[in-house]
C-alpha cells in the first residue's frame, strides 16, 4: 500500500465501506433481499455526524463547491501526474469523499452539492488518472468513489457508472489486508449493481482472511504478518483489525456473519496481540513497519484502534482495554516482546533468522535500516515518541548497538531480512529473558545482546562488540566509536544525575556532549520523566538534551524539507572504536550493561542505585544471564553451549543455544520456563543438566518447529 494522504485517511476511517443502495442494476435478483439488513446498517453508520442545513454548508464544502470547474476538475491538482508518493490525483478523491460526507449528514441536500458531487464524478472519469503506486489504482481510489456512487444512486448517469465501474473488481484477490480491501470493493459493487452475488464473494473473501496461519495474516502467537514474515500489528494489522471488526459489526446475524473461526482468530489477534502493544491507545511504533515515519500517523492509529475496539466489545470480542493488561508476552513469531505494568510499557524488536523486520519502500522509512536490531521503546503515557522521526538520530535508535558512521546503512531492496542464527524471547508470563545475536552483512557492527525484565523494569546486557567481518568496510567505518543507546526520546522533565558520592544535580542542557569516567564528573544514574537509568561507572556516557532541528524530507522523499524542532533527551554509552575485525572475536570491545527503571520516584533510583538487587552472573560471547536476589529469578540466553553458576548451591549446564527463566520456589522446586529459537523453525530437545547442593538432575526439554518454534514451554523441578 503507498501511504494514503492523513486527510484521506482520517476521511476513510469515518466512513470506510458505508455508502450502500441499490442504484443500477434493472430488477432486483430473487436473492437481492438477502442484502437488504446489511444496507439498513451501513447506512446507520453513514449518518453519524451532525446534520449540516441545506443553507448552512460548512466553508470548506462550499469552497470546495465554489472551485469545482465547469469540466469538474479542482484547480492546482496535476491529473497527468504519475508519482509513487504524494499522488496529485488522490486530492481530487479525497475531494470527492468530503462533499459525499457532507451529502450524507444534510437531510435536504442543496442542488448545488448534488450537482458538485456528480461533476466531480465526471470529471474523474474523463481524466482517468493513473498511478504508478497500484495502491492508489486498485484499492485506495475505488474506496474513496463508493460513497458517492452509491449516495447518489439513479442520479449517476448509467454511461458514467459504467466508466467508473471500472475500477471496482467483482473478485477477491491478494493476501492479508490487501485482500481484505478488495474483498470490500467487491460488495461494494455487489451493492452498486444489485449483485447479491458479489456480496456473497466479498464477505467470504474478507471472512477468508480471518483465521491463524503460518503466510501473511494472524499468526498463532496474536502477531500479524504483512509483506512476508513481517510483523505489522500496527499499520497494515491495525488497518486489517478494524476493517474487519467493522464487518464482523455489519454481517452479525446475517447469513454472511463470521464463522466462529474467524471471530476467536479475531479475538486472539486483538486480546493476545494489538492490545498488549498500545498504551493508552497508542499504538507501538515499532509495530507499525514502515508508517511510523508518516507524519500524524500516531493520532491516526488511535482512532483506528478506537474505532475497532467500539465494534469489537459490541461484539463481545476484545475482552480488555489496553490499560488493563499486565504481564509479559514475548511474539515468537512477531519476533517482539513488551513487558507491561499499571505504570508503563517496555517494548523489544528483534531480528530472527529469515524475517524481515523492517521495509523501505515508496521513499518511505529511509533511514529505518536499524530498527529490528534490538530497538527498545519506554512508554508512560504512550506519546514519547509521536512526531519524533523527522528529528531522530538514525544511528542511535534506543537500544541498538551501532557503529557512529555519517549515515545509517542504505537498504538492498525494500526489507532488512535476518541473518543471523539466534533471536527470541522466553516469559512465564510475568517476566522474561529476551538474547539476540546481532550479525547481518550490511551492519558493520557484530555483538550479543541480552534483556532481562523483571517487575521494576530491565537489565540491557551487550557483549562481543567487534566489526562484522561480513561488512565491507570504508573509510567512513575508521575511528567511529560504537555507541549503544539507552533512550532517545521527546523531552518531558529536566534532566537529573547521580554520582557515588551521593551527591544529585540537575543537568544543563546539552548538544552532544561526553560524561566521562570513572571520576566525579560520571553519573552513577540519570533521571528523566520518572524514568531511572542506572548505568556504567567505567564507560563514557554520551548525553543529548534540548532542542533538535530535522525535517520530514530526510525519512520520506514525499514530504517537504521544512525545519522541524523537537526537545529531544538522548542517553547512549560510547563504547570507543573498534579495532579490525577478527573472526575468532579477539578484537571484542569490553562488554556491558545498563539498568532501566520506568515508572519510578527518585529517591527509589537512589535507592536501588545503591543497593540493586540484581547481579549479572555472566556477559560474554557465548552466555548471558543475570539474576534478581529478591525475586529468586535468574535469566540466561546460552549462545552455544555451557554452564552457568548461579550461586553456591545451583548450576545448569545446556548442551545447545536456547534461553532460560529459572525461579527458586519455597521448598526447593525450580519453576523452569524454556526456548530455543532456531533456523528455519526446526524442533530441538536440549538436554540441561541442573546441580542443586551436589545433586545432579538431567533433563531432555524437547521443544516444538513449525509455528511454536521459538515459544516458551514452562515445567516444575523438584529438587531437595
Amino acid at each position: 500500500m503507498l501511504r494514503p494522504f492523513l486527510r484521506t485517511l482520517s476521511l476513510l476511517a469515518i466512513f470506510p465501506a458505508l455508502f450502500v443502495l441499490p442504484v443500477h442494476g434493472g430488477a432486483p435478483s430473487p436473492d437481492a433481499d438477502a442484502i437488504g439488513p446489511l444496507r439498513e446498517r451501513i447506512l446507520q453508520r453513514l449518518r453519524t455526524g451532525p446534520a449540516i442545513p441545506a443553507d448552512a454548508l460548512p466553508a470548506d464544502i462550499t469552497r470546495l463547491i465554489d472551485t469545482l470547474t465547469p469540466d469538474g476538475r479542482w484547480p492546482g491538482i496535476d491529473y497527468a501526474k504519475q508519482e509513487h508518493t504524494n499522488w496529485s490525483p488522490a486530492t481530487h478523491a479525497g475531494n470527492l469523499s468530503r462533499l459525499a460526507r457532507a451529502y450524507a449528514n444534510c437531510p435536504q441536500p442543496p442542488p448545488a452539492l448534488r450537482d458538485a458531487i456528480l461533476r466531480a464524478l465526471q470529471g474523474w472519469a474523463d481524466a482517468s488518472p493513473h498511478c504508478k503506486n497500484w495502491w492508489w489504482n486498485d484499492i485506495g481510489i475505488p474506496r474513496q468513489l463508493a460513497p458517492a456512487l452509491l449516495l447518489l444512486g439513479p442520479d449517476v448517469p448509467f454511461p458514467l457508472l459504467q466508466s467508473l465501474l471500472k475500477w471496482f473488481p467483482e473478485k477477491t484477490s491478494m493476501t492479508g489486508q490487501n485482500r481484505v480491501w478488495i474483498s470490500e470493493l467487491v460488495i461494494y459493487r455487489g451493492l452498486i449493481e444489485n449483485r447479491p452475488e458479489l456480496v456473497s464473494a466479498g464477505a467470504a473473501g474478507i471472512t477468508g482472511t480471518i483465521r491463524i496461519t503460518t503466510d501473511e495474516g494472524v499468526q498463532t502467537d496474536g502477531s500479524f504478518w504483512q509483506h512476508g514474515p513481517q510483523l505489522y500489528n500496527g499499520g497494515y494489522g491495525l488497518s486489517f483489525l478494524s476493517d474487519t471488526a467493522r464487518w464482523a459489526a455489519l454481517l452479525h446475524g446475517t447469513p454472511h456473519a463470521f464463522p466462529p473461526s474467524a471471530t476467536d482468530a479475531l479475538a486472539r489477534l486483538v486480546n493476545d496481540g494489538t492490545l498488549w502493544m498500545a498504551r493508552n491507545l497508542r499504538i507501538d511504533p515499532i509495530t507499525t513497519g514502515r508508517e511510523l515515519t508518516r507524519r500524524n500517523i500516531a493520532e491516526h492509529h488511535t482512532r483506528t484502534l478506537r474505532s475497532a475496539l467500539a465494534d469489537l466489545q459490541t461484539l463481545g470480542i476484545a475482552s480488555a482495554g489496553p490499560g488493563e493488561l499486565n504481564g509479559h508476552r514475548h511474539f515468537w513469531r512477531g519476533d517482539y516482546s513488551v513487558q507491561r505494568r499499571s505504570g508503563y510499557m517496555a517494548s523489544l524488536r528483534l531480528l530472527s533468522p529469515g524475517r524481515n523486520g523492517t521495509e523501505s519502500m515508496n521513499d518511505e522509512n529511509l533511514l529505518g535500516f536499524y530498527l529490528p536490531f534490538g530497538t527498545t521503546l519506554v512508554f508512560r503515557n504512550g506519546d514519547e515518541y509521536d512526531g519524533i522521526v523527522p528529528v531522530w538520530d538514525w544511528r542511535r535508535l534506543p537500544g541498538t548497538t551501532a557503529l557512529q558512521t555519517p549515515g545509517v546503512p542504505a537498504f538492498r531492496g525494500s526489507y532488512v531480512t535476518g541473518q543471523n542464527n539466534f533471536a527470541g524471547g522466553v516469559s512465564d508470563g510475568r517476566n522474561a529473558y529476551a538474547s539476540f545475536e546481532q550479525n547481518h552483512t550490511q551492519n558493520p557492527v557484530a555483538a550479543r545482546k541480552s534483556w532481562f525484565y523483571f517487575d521494576h523494569g530491565y537489565v540491557a546486557l551487550v557483549a562481543g562488540i567487534r566489526l562484522n567481518p561480513l561488512f565491507h568496510s570504508g573509510p567512513e567505518t575508521a575511528g567511529a566509536s560504537v555507541f549503544t543507546t539507552l533512550n532517545q526520546t521527546r523531552l518531558k522533565t529536566p534532566i537529573r544525575a547521580g554520582y557515588a558520592d551521593h551527591t544529585r544535580q540537575t543537568l544543563a542542557a546539552a548538544a552532544g556532549r561526553t560524561l566521562s569516567g570513572p571520576d566525579r564528573n560520571q553519573p552513577s544514574w540519570i533521571y528523566h520523566d520518572r524514568i531511572g537509568y542506572i548505568v556504567p561507572s567505567d564507560m563514557p556516557l554520551h548525553f543529548e538534551y534540548g532542542d533538535r532541528a530535522g525535517n520530514w524530507h530526510r525519512v520520506d522523499r514525499g514530504r517537504d524539507d521544512r525545519p522541524v524542532t523537537l526537545p529531544i533527551f538522548e542517553l547512549a554509552l560510547d563504547h570507543g572504536p573498534c579495532a579490525a575485525p577478527e573472526a575468532d572475536g579477539a578484537s571484542a570491545l569490553p562488554p556491558a550493561h545498563y539498568i532501566v527503571l520506568p515508572d519510578i520516584n527518585e529517591g527509589d533510583l537512589v535507592a536501588f542505585a545503591q543497593n540493586p538487587p540484581l547481579t549479572v552472573l555472566a556477559n560474554t560471547h557465548a552466555l548471558q544471564a543475570v539474576r534478581h536476589h529478591g525475586d529468586a529469578l535468574t535469566g540466561a540466553g546460552f549462545f552455544e553451549s555451557g554452564v552457568l553458576k548461579i550461586h553456591d548451591n545451583l548450576s545448569v549446564a545446556a548442551d545447545g543455544p536456547c534461553l532460560l527463566l529459572i525461579r527458586e520456589a519455597a521448598g526447593g522446586a525450580l519453576h523452569l520456563s524454556i526456548s530455543a529459537p532456531r533456523p528455519k523453525d526446526a524442533a530441538t530437545t536440549i538436554h540441561l543438566d541442573i546441580t542443586r547442593s551436589g545433586q545432579t538432575i538431567r533433563r531432555a526439554v524437547e521443544l516444538p518447529g513449525g509455528d511454536q518454534s521459538g515459544s516458551t514451554r514452562t515445567l516444575v523441578i523438584a529438587m531437595e
